[in-house]
């Protein structure tokens, strides 16, 4: 009997990328250090399975989230890429991957071969064209200046069917511009006058028309109108098909044409300007902004998918056409400084499906425009780390997640993660030292509605209510909890300096208490973590070390009287809390203290601590006391360091505890912040945000920061502003989480095999033939018994953070006359 052994490899490592951020955005950088052949990119494109695709000066890569693969030109294979050089990249429906090279020779990648096709003519001559245009039939089209115009069928077996639509060195055969109307006709014009071909007939050819150049085509209420440098234009009525001319009496070279809004079309002329055609009343209008000097020279049009209109030349400026809101608005993307030494100002104009406009510039960054509030944003790369890696931006686009991708020369991929609507960040310092700077530890909303928040550093800010100003009140303070009483003063507990007590209307410092030896009115210790107003507006400041103090106010001058004194652990309070039925509530560093206020007032010892007891199967699973909250029934929870979360119950007169750790879900055993939504209730960790369903009792962790050190949570840290915003402290600032508007992605992406390697070979050199599918589309391999080492790589293509994805496969095994089936989690 032969042994078989069988080895299976599983890749699914992330790729060291490094991470930089601005405000709203997170940038991540792809270069050649991850695998990628050049770091000049030129174009860029992401395919129906969800892989960006980006072209090089050297070579095209895949990426797929953990890894790079690059294709390159091959002497003697025919299969291959027909040149290094990438200038652009196109999809089809279809997803065949058009790849223009910087000689406009064509490559067809087909992902189901894993190979590409070379478009040449009968004799073996590569194609050369400047522009390709996908027809709604799934035609693709090809032409440029000289090379008359070309079409291409797509047959069974992958085979090409192409057709010369306008022959190249024709007589005056320019070609200009290729326009598919509503009804899938395909209209040629240019310099050799204007062609119609209408699906299933022959072409026509309107030879009477070639005494024009014709320039642009477009289309309006059933109309097709045609500009020419001749002054005419040309009127094509898509229900009579007779076409009618329109003299422009200002004797205007038209060169290029949009429909501005409505019945109006926006001329570019070469010596008149800008014109309007109104195509209701017929006639020709001024614009105003004709009267701008700096809109002069070349000027070159660009549309978004929202019908905005950008215009621009060589001043560094942009116009803009709001058709919402019919007016233009004048933006400078280069200064003038800057504008003088560029060689070619290249703009790439790009709406994503949250309607942001991105404009990439190559020697002024990025810009981002949101017409909602008129807001434009720069991001240009400087010497801080949150900057962008490159200035000079070549192309972009857009994933399936609303991802972004941008090409860039030098700096080669740069990812752009939009930052959801229901998150942002605050950070009160201007730069980040982590685990020192932007480290929140405390937040308080005052009676003003301003948010106080308190910083590791020792600082101390007071933002307004929508948390964009803020103001420093106070440095070298050291805050760990805050709380406002009934007067309108904030009082401020520290770690090692005691209490300061402020003034919520100005921010001045009114008081400062601390320790006092020998003194048993002054407070029992300096190192506070909380403070508890309790029903009758009386303050409790939980101190670790000195136990509990309440505070007491007569005649202007301020004491405490001391409670849970010099009785080891449990002198160590962390946290408070008074629940509805006025028990107050001790989370220490020796189990949960209880006790009536009013009681304790008359006798010191009239509290009661519970603690975890290995006997007990109900008892609480840790002493260690992080916090306590009360939902809107009236249960209490208790976050614990090292036992998780517990749940209080009232059962037989009695109370029990149900703790919920690792085991049953959690993220982390150490729970250090509580508030409730809804049935929910989010928890905050070292490991993010946690969702727990009260009602089901199940967890779903949420990692919101690109950042790993921002997904790391303060003990104490939060606060449930009154109009629902919740706020969570973290090492990296303010987390603004809104969980109104939180909607989960319960999509689950599709698995694709990206690579294959048997016994170190590549699937693609052991598969059948060229033919055969690659990889990722074959559903069956077949490996004989030497074959017995198995390597696999696979991603999701969930692109935004590929190293939170997670994976679950499953093996079968035959032994003898049975199978074993194994699982597991990656």
């Amino acid at each position: 009997m032969r042994k078989l052994t069988f080895y299976l490899i599983v890749c699914g490592f992330s790729l060291s990328c490094s991470l930089i951020y601005a405000d709203g955005f997170n940038f991540s950088q792809i270069s050649s250090r991850n695998g990628l052949s050049q770091n000049t990119v030129r174009a860029i494109a992401t395919d129906k399975n969800g892989f960006i695709w980006a072209g090089t000066l050297d070579g095209l890569n895949r990426y797929d989230g953990y890894n790079i693969r690059s294709y390159q030109s091959q002497i003697s294979n025919p299969n291959s890429l027909a040149d290094h050089r990438i200038r652009e990249l196109f999809v089809d429906r279809d997803g065949l991957l058009w790849v223009k090279t910087y000689k406009d020779e064509y490559s067809c990648y087909n992902p189901l071969t894993d190979s590409f096709i070379q478009l040449s003519d009968e004799k073996g001559v590569p194609l050369t064209y400047a522009c390709l245009h996908e027809s709604v039939r799934g035609e693709i089209w090809l032409w440029g200046s000289n090379n008359g115009v070309i079409r291409i069928r797509k047959c069974n077996g992958g085979k090409f069917l192409q057709e010369r639509m306008l022959m190249k060195n024709q007589k005056n055969g320019s070609n200009s511009f290729l326009f598919e109307d509503s009804k899938g006709i395909i209209w040629l014009g240019g310099e050799h006058g204007l062609k119609m071909v209408v699906p299933g007939r022959r072409p026509v050819d309107y030879g009477s028309r070639k005494k024009y150049t014709f320039t642009k085509a477009v289309e309006v209420n059933g109309k097709v109108y045609f500009t020419t440098k001749e002054s005419i234009i040309l009127i094509y009525d898509m229900q009579t098909h007779r076409f009618r001319e329109v003299l422009c009496k200002q004797s205007a070279v038209f060169f290029n044409m949009a429909v501005l809004e409505g019945s109006n079309l926006l001329l570019i002329t070469q010596n008149r300007g800008l014109l309007i055609y109104n195509t209701e009343k017929k006639v020709f209008v001024d614009v105003p902004l004709n009267s701008d000097k700096q809109l002069k020279g070349d000027l070159r049009l660009a549309t978004d998918r929202k019908h905005g209109i950008w215009l621009y030349n060589y001043s560094g400026m942009v116009w803009y056409y709001n058709p919402r809101r019919h007016s233009w608005k004048k933006m400078r993307l280069f200064p003038e400084e800057i504008a003088r030494v560029v060689d070619l100002e290249r703009y790439t104009v790009f709406m994503d499906t949250e309607g942001l406009v991105w404009i990439t510039t190559y020697g002024n960054g990025l810009f981002c425009y949101d017409e909602r509030t008129d807001k434009l944003s720069h991001y240009r790369n400087t010497t801080d780390a949150s900057s962008l890696p490159s200035d000079y931006l070549l192309c972009v686009t857009e994933d399936r997640y609303g991802n972004l991708w941008v090409g860039s020369e030098y700096a080669g991929i740069i990812r752009i993660v939009k930052t959801p609507s229901y998150i942002r960040y605050v950070r009160p310092e201007p730069t980040s030292i982590i685990g020192k700077t932007n480290n929140v530890r405390t937040l308080c909303e005052s009676s003003r509605k301003e948010i106080w928040v308190g910083t590791k550093n020792g600082s101390l800010y007071v933002y307004d209510a929508m948390l964009t100003k803020a103001r420093c009140i106070g440095e070298g303070v050291n805050p760990y909890t805050m709380v406002e009483d009934s007067r309108q003063r904030m009082w401020v507990g520290t770690k090692g300096n005691g209490v300061y007590v402020y003034d919520v209307n100005t921010g001045r410092e009114l008081a400062h208490f601390k320790h006092r030896e020998k003194d048993n009115s002054s407070l029992s210790n300096d190192v506070v973590f909380h403070i508890l107003k309790d029903s009758e507006n009386r303050l409790w400041i939980g101190s670790f070390g000195g136990g509990l103090n309440l505070v007491q106010e007569s005649g202007g001058q301020v004491s405490f009287k001391r409670f849970i004194q010099s009785m080891g652990d449990k002198s160590l309070i962390r946290c408070l809390h008074q629940d509805r039925s006025g028990m107050i509530w001790a989370g220490s560093s020796d189990g949960l203290i209880s006790f009536n206020p009013e009681k304790i007032l008359k006798n010191k010892n009239a509290f009661v601590c519970y603690r975890k007891d290995l006997k007990q199967a109900y008892s609480l699973s840790s002493n260690d006391i992080k916090t306590i909250y009360e939902d809107s029934e009236g249960t209490l929870w208790i976050g614990t360091a090292g036992g998780g979360l517990n749940k209080l119950l009232h059962e037989a007169g009695a109370l029990r505890f149900k703790s919920f750790t690792v085991v049953n879900g959690m993220v982390d055993n150490y729970v250090l912040g509580i508030l409730e939504h809804k049935n929910d209730l989010w928890i905050s960790s070292e490991n993010g945000l946690s969702r727990f369903n009260k009602k089901q009792e199940t967890v779903v962790t949420y990692q919101f920061a690109e950042k790993p050190y921002g997904n790391i949570f303060n003990e104490g840290a939060y606060y449930h502003c009154k109009e629902g915003t919740m706020l969570w402290g973290g090492l990296d600032g303010m987390l603004v989480f809104n969980p109104d508007k939180f909607v989960p992605d319960k999509k689950v992406p599709d698995v694709l095999i990206t690579r294959l390697q048997v016994d170190g070979v590549d699937w693609n050199t052991l598969k059948p033939s060229p033919e055969a599918p690659s990889v990722t589309y074959t559903n069956r391999v077949e490996l004989n018994y030497l074959q017995n080492s198995l390597s696999i790589d696979f991603a999701t293509l969930s692109l935004k953070k590929p190293g939170n994805n997670m994976y679950t496969y499953f093996w079968k095994t035959m032994i003898g006359n049975g199978v074993l089936q194994r699982m597991k989690t990656l």
